[in-house]
């Protein structure tokens, strides 16, 4: 039986196709133009990650791309991220990011599955985090979710297997997959950022719980903690239809 199962996605989510490499650069665009809009505010605690700055977390995205390289290229990763990544400017630090983009292109398009997966969900991650940092709005949609979605399902099939639980499907706008093994006993649904924070560590159980569930949710929450992930005791960040609703408010209010 298949993990971290894709029951409907587009068809562009296939290992050697262009969406992998078109969505980390995306990401990385993004990155770039939310952190030199917002340079000023590079030492802002990133909520998701509090023990890292906004400057912390795109240093943390270059060393990735470094040890990327320097992994498809048979060289061993430095257990340190060097000097250079360490306490250069945030500025120059995004220059080498673009310097090694094509690099880094072949590497996602091409590269080991593992490597590639985790630049493009790690850098989604905190393109995230960033923008909740920041303040940021939350684009309507983004190209690298599907690719990201499945990870995440992946991730938390094996956290399911693990705990003896049975899988369950997960529905949002443009797609739909079954984390676990066997026939789905729940289906849960939601805004796809929601639900994909909440696969990734950026929700508390109880704002897991009030997504919407075709069953209670409580089996299932043991797995939310898999990899590097772990639900935060207290909310971190407003969910989407949260920050939507904000957002429509100043909308209406500009116009009164």
């Amino acid at each position: 039986m298949s993990v971290g199962r894709r029951e409907s996605a587009p068809a562009t989510d296939r290992a050697g196709s262009p969406a992998k490499p078109a969505a980390y650069r995306h990401i990385r665009e993004n990155v770039t133009r939310l952190v030199l809009e917002h340079r000023t505010a590079v030492g802002r605690i990133v909520p998701a990650c509090p023990a890292w700055t906004v400057r912390d977390l795109v240093a943390h995205l270059t060393d990735n791309c470094l040890r990327a390289v320097r992994r498809a290229k048979g060289q061993e990763p430095a257990v340190e991220p060097p000097p250079s990544v360490e306490h250069t400017d945030v500025g120059e630090l995004l220059a080498y990011w673009e310097k090694r983009a094509a690099e880094l292109d072949r590497i996602v398009a091409a590269g080991d599955a593992e490597m590639r997966d985790l630049l493009v969900a790690d850098a989604f991650t905190h393109e995230f985090d960033i923008r909740y940092a920041l303040g940021a709005p939350l684009p309507a949609a983004h190209p690298a979710f599907p690719l990201v979605m499945a990870f995440g399902a992946e991730g938390i099939t094996q956290a399911l297997v693990a705990h003896g639980l049975p899988a369950f499907r997960i529905e949002v706008d443009g797609g739909s997959w079954v984390a676990g093994t066997g026939a789905p006993r729940a289906t849960v649904r939601g805004h796809p950022y929601d639900v994909l924070r909440s696969l990734s560590g950026r929700r508390t159980y109880a704002q897991v719980a009030e997504l919407s569930w075709s069953a209670d949710p409580a089996p299932w929450l043991p797995a939310l903690s898999w990899g590097p992930f772990t639900p935060p005791e207290r909310p971190v960040e407003r969910t989407a239809l949260e920050m939507a609703a904000a957002a429509a408010r100043d909308v209406a209010a500009a116009g009164a």
